[in-house]
């Protein structure tokens, strides 16, 4: 084979002969053009020795699950190859690629009725050819068995004890892995905060990083920020008995960031005013890498009040923000308490919250508050900044919203999701989820004039409650939470 190549110095094409096999397209810093003249010999010409070509591989792995007469379609870096794939076995991208390019390697178009996943889809070829990229599909809505052994992964005692072990909050790294925060009992019986990685096979990664402090400490969000370093937000009980809202950030071999703050937690308590909880249970990251909480703090009266803190990426609070760094909401449907459960950015980079605050009769009502990036209400959505809603399940009890997520649908459609419960007629809470443009008015276009209810999924009659929402590959909502059922 001939490879045709051009040298800086002429304008002149040359011929220069190689013996290594090269494939008509190749994909790297720049593409080569390669000819073919059969069984003619050529001298090497301008000094390119065959040593001095570039080394070519080829990139593939396997697929499995894939259901008969389905199609799964993988690009990679984002569109600049493309393959479909039909059956199980393996797979080969046909282009050949330069040695240390990057790969990335996702789903462009699922299979009907069907979920494809890809593994090990990330790297670059520094060491030669790749074929170890693993791509499962399995039916929608059923066990993914590939994962451990039955879809399922359960881990007990973590941090020593012998006692509860809970998940709140998971999400994904750079490498696919799930990251898992919560707590777990030592034996002394007190929670202490806990980080569980595994990879995306389900095989747990032994990785536990150090500063869950063992004083009641638990985490309730876990996110990975602008740099793939690990931020978990959560509570820890300080020596007068109270939480304090907590903010860890972990380096990704486990080791606290001790360029965040100083030994990489944030401590921050009485925002309300008062010497009681304050609490994280959500956050987000903006554009400029600022980190963002919601809660909520109590004050002395003993409510407690609507909470957002904002910390640069240094962990210093960003007193640009609202008021010295913190914005505090309580009243949104009355004078009692008041909650933020839920935080989402919006493509404007606005901050949604989601919660709840009891209004005059007592009960909880369900509320949307829409900042600007300044921590100012916006008062452009709903009245004033704010959306408030009970009854969605036809009682006169509580309403709340427990998790909110923001998408574009179109150029100039955006959707805002929440779910949670709302309490009917019969006194239990039927699972929610409220629709809503952009605006802040009801999106009459799904459910039942914007609002989806549903209860009984378990097969009892008591209560149904939606705990955090997505949304899937083809728009669809998706919602977790609990049912009781018939026992």
């Amino acid at each position: 084979m001939a490879l045709l190549c051009t040298h800086q110095d002429s304008t002149t094409m040359r011929l220069c002969l190689g013996n290594k096999a090269m494939g008509n397209k190749i994909i790297g810093n720049k593409k080569i053009a390669a000819i073919v003249l059969g069984s003619l010999m050529l001298t090497a010409c301008g000094g390119e020795s065959e040593d001095s070509l570039p080394s070519l591989y080829r990139l593939g792995g396997t697929v499995d699950g894939l259901g008969d007469s389905k199609i799964v379609v993988l690009n990679n870096n984002d569109g600049e190859n493309e393959i479909s794939i039909s059956a199980d076995g393996k797979f080969t991208f046909p282009e050949h690629f330069y040695l240390t390019l990057s790969y990335s390697i996702s789903v462009k178009s699922q299979p009907q009725s069907q979920r494809c996943s890809v593994a090990h889809g990330k790297g670059n070829l520094s060491r030669g050819s790749v074929f170890n990229v693993q791509v499962i599909c399995r039916n929608s809505g059923i066990l993914d068995t590939s994962f451990d052994t039955n879809g399922i992964f359960v881990h007990h005692a973590a941090a020593g004890g012998d006692g509860d072990n809970e998940g709140h909050a998971l999400g994904l790294d750079t490498s696919e892995r799930i990251l898992v925060t919560g707590y777990s009992l030592n034996d002394s019986g007190k929670k202490v905060m806990n980080i569980w990685r595994y990879d995306p096979i389900g095989t747990y990664i032994n990785w536990q990083p150090a500063g869950g402090l063992g004083d009641d400490d638990e985490g309730h969000a876990i996110i990975l920020d602008t740099e793939e370093k690990i931020l978990v937000t959560g509570d820890r009980l300080n020596t007068a008995g109270n939480q304090d809202m907590i903010l860890w950030r972990y380096k990704p071999d486990g080791t606290l960031d001790t360029s965040f703050d100083t030994d990489g937690i944030v401590v921050y308590d009485n925002v309300a005013g008062g010497s009681g909880v304050d609490v994280g249970l959500s956050m987000a990251q903006d554009a400029a890498g600022k980190i963002l909480v919601t809660g909520y703090s109590q004050k002395i009266s003993g409510d407690s009040d609507m909470t957002i803190w904002r910390y640069n990426p240094d962990g210093t609070v960003d007193k640009s923000f609202g008021t010295d760094g913190v914005v505090v909401d309580n009243g949104a449907a009355g004078s009692g308490v008041v909650v933020g459960q839920s935080m989402a950015l919006d493509a404007d980079g606005k901050i949604l919250v989601t919660g709840y605050s009891v209004n005059i009769s007592s009960n909880k009502d369900m509320v949307i508050w829409r900042f600007n990036t300044d921590g100012k209400l916006d008062t452009s959505f709903g009245t004033y900044g704010i959306v408030v809603h009970d009854n969605a399940a036809g009682g006169s009890g509580d309403d709340e919203g427990l998790s909110i997520i923001s998408a574009v649908t179109s150029e100039t459609t955006a959707e805002i999701s929440v779910t949670g419960y709302s309490v009917n007629g019969l006194g239990n809470r039927d699972m929610v989820i409220w629709r809503y443009d952009q605006d802040g008015k009801f999106d009459t276009s799904f459910g039942t004039n914007g609002i989806v209810v549903h209860d009984g999924a378990a097969g009892g009659e008591g209560d149904d409650e939606g705990r955090s929402l997505a949304l899937g590959i083809d728009g669809e909502v998706l919602v977790t939470g609990y049912s009781l059922n018939a026992s």
